[in-house]
């Protein structure tokens, strides 16, 4: 029995390290890249403040990210680059890979440092997307250097847009600020009405006010607005907006239902029930009787797959409105 056992503890040991393998991500500069005449900039630190540094498909090694941030733009610039120095703050780079396809989304913010104080460039924040890929990981990689590129490459002869500096410690927190600039985060009771888009949510401009609402359990079930041909009010599917409010408290519509919205530590959150999907490992046996009174033992593992209901707390991204999963 202490040999099961103990076989039973080296598969998961070893379930467990691969499950924990991940590969580098590294920059792809490709062999022709773009030629950036006249660059205000000829220099470039990196600041890699994600938060979600050791939850990803890809390790990201700063002093090997950095140097091929540098490299990055040696390529694209020539001798009339000027002097000035660029700080690329890698806010999000996380990654998704589902057999032959996958998902990699991007936030990266640039600024020009002067005398220990930030000035701001630009933003990107996208998605890259891999489908039908004999080499998912790969074509990713090499999506998003392409991606991270070319921003670099469309900013080189872009000043700074905003006069206002930032401390090193600001660029480390710039989430709070853009967040303040956002009526959605600086109001405590929101304003009544439908919202069909992130959008107009972050302005608190409902696109109607004039609706009819069913309540089950104290929660909204239904919404129902009128119908200008003929005044009637009419239900609407809850796929077709991104919130509601009522009475000041907000609604996210997700998966069919409207879930409350509320704030902690400065961050929008709501809890939705949802089925997840979970792959798990049975151990199975198998004993047999020799003719010599000999027993062997086998030990394999099972693979099944478990659907359950779940409570999963979600984020809401402050610049796209996107939801995040924290605990899935």
């Amino acid at each position: 029995m202490k040999k099961i056992t103990l076989l039973i503890i080296l598969a998961l040991c070893v379930l467990n390290i691969r499950a924990q393998q991940r590969e580098r991500f590294s920059l792809q500069i490709p062999a022709v890249t773009p030629v950036v005449e006249n660059s205000l900039y000829s220099s470039v630190s990196l600041l890699d403040s994600r938060v979600n540094k050791t939850q990803n498909q890809f390790i990201i090694v700063e002093q090997a990210f950095s140097i091929e941030l540098s490299s990055v733009l040696n390529s694209l610039i020539t001798t009339s680059a000027q002097n000035r120095v660029l700080l690329f703050q890698l806010r999000d780079l996380s990654f998704e890979v589902n057999g032959n396809n996958g998902m990699s989304h991007i936030r990266a913010t640039l600024y020009e440092s002067l005398n220990a104080q930030y000035y701001f460039i630009g933003t990107l924040d996208t998605n890259v997307e891999i489908r039908d890929s004999k080499n998912v990981s790969a074509a990713l990689q090499e999506e998003v250097s392409r991606a991270l590129i070319s921003f670099i490459a469309g900013k080189l002869t872009q000043p700074y847009i905003d006069n206002v500096p930032y401390t090193l410690e600001d660029v480390r927190h710039i989430d709070y600020t853009e967040k303040s600039a956002l009526p959605l985060y600086k109001m405590s009771l929101y304003t009544d009405g439908v919202y069909y888009t992130y959008e107009g949510f972050a302005d608190q401009q409902p696109a109607i006010t004039k609706m009819e609402v069913k309540y089950k359990k104290n929660v909204p079930a239904e919404i129902r607005i009128e119908n200008k041909s003929d005044g009637k009010f009419k239900k609407i599917d809850t796929e077709s907006f991104y919130a509601v409010v009522l009475g000041g408290q907000a609604y996210i519509s997700f998966n069919k239902k409207m879930w409350p919205l509320y704030m902690d530590n400065g961050d929008l959150y709501f809890d939705a029930e949802q089925n997840v999907s979970r792959v798990g490992f049975a151990p199975s046996f198998s004993i047999g009787i020799g003719s010599g009174g000999y027993r062997g033992g086998g030990i394999g593992l099972g693979v099944y797959n478990q659907s359950r209901k779940q409570i999963v707390t979600y984020k809401i991204d402050h610049l796209s409105g996107t939801f995040i999963p924290l605990n899935q």
